[in-house]
């Protein structure tokens, strides 16, 4: 693609937590991004497997930002966007691996349309090249707060060509956006929704969320958040609760939060009964979380 005028800097923000392997892997797949003018920011979130050291004997050009403990996947992701300095930032997981053109693509499209405050990529598996794993993600029933990846599963065979607009996803953030908006919420700390949050207050400004297709990113997933850990249920439990109180209306909430506590309910005894009381306990905690911070949804 050929710019006209000058190509606005881009500024990725990786983040690594004892992943130097899969940080390594992809900042060797970024060295043959085709688009010329962005920076490269690694927040390490006190990593003890000398990833930082293994980082900067690899490479030379970019930005170490060493925090000494893990301030979480929103707060590691908001001191990269404060040490940026791109008109766009990309907060990228560190365990993907991505397109020559994948950054080339989104600007293209960004710049086209000043509306567009977030522009995503397709995301593919890592294991599974040609599968796409979601371009962005729609709210299929916003009452059970319910997040569903658009196009899962779905073999890639350059079907989708055109920008395609969803409501949540990870991606290219005009700069503008993260002055008008803000940046993650620092409480939602991790486990998922920090994104959708994001997102919805981004659109409520009246932004786009845009995802191109022809910009590919490979994910492996699961990488540093392990599944079935009263860390993982606590924090995504807390942080949708959080999401629904922050982001719906009155009727909106009364709906989703009473429909959402039964659900919560029946999976507390589900937990019980496949003798995971430490699960269970992980959501009762993740409600009286969300209610000693009432003051923040008033």
């Amino acid at each position: 693609m050929i710019f006209m005028g000058k190509m606005p800097l881009v500024s990725v923000v990786i983040l690594n937590w004892n992943g130097r392997e899969d940080t390594i892997e992809l900042l060797n797949s970024l060295k043959k991004t085709t688009y010329e003018n962005y920076e490269i920011l690694i927040v390490d979130q006190g990593s003890i497997d000398s990833s930082v050291e293994a980082i900067k004997k690899k490479f030379k050009n970019l930005k170490i930002i060493q925090n000494k403990t893990n301030v979480g996947f929103a707060g590691g992701n908001n001191i990269g966007m404060k040490h940026s300095k791109g008109d766009y930032v990309f907060l990228m997981n560190n365990d993907m691996v991505v397109h020559p053109n994948w950054l080339s693509e989104l600007v293209k499209v960004a710049e086209a349309d000043k509306t567009i405050g977030i522009t995503g990529s397709m995301i593919l598996f890592y294991g599974d090249r040609d599968t796409i794993d979601r371009l962005g993600s729609i709210e299929a029933n916003r009452i059970a707060g319910v997040v569903i990846p658009y196009a899962r599963d779905v073999k890639d065979k350059d079907q989708f060509r055109e920008p395609i607009e969803t409501h949540f996803l990870n991606g290219l953030i005009r700069r503008d956006v993260i002055r008008k908006v803000g940046m993650y919420d620092e409480k939602m700390f991790a486990g998922g929704f920090e994104e959708i949050d994001f997102c919805s207050r981004a659109r409520k400004r009246g932004y786009k969320t845009v995802v191109v297709p022809t910009s590919k990113l490979w994910h492996k997933g699961a990488r540093t958040i392990k599944p079935g850990t009263y860390f993982l249920i606590f924090n995504s439990y807390k942080n949708k609760l959080r999401y629904i109180l922050r982001n719906y209306n009155f009727a909106e909430k009364v709906l989703a939060v009473s429909f959402n506590l039964i659900y919560y309910f029946f999976k507390v005894f589900n937990f019980l009964y496949k003798m995971r009381p430490d699960l269970s306990k992980a959501i009762i905690n993740a409600v009286i979380w969300n209610l000693k911070n009432y003051k923040d949804y008033l």
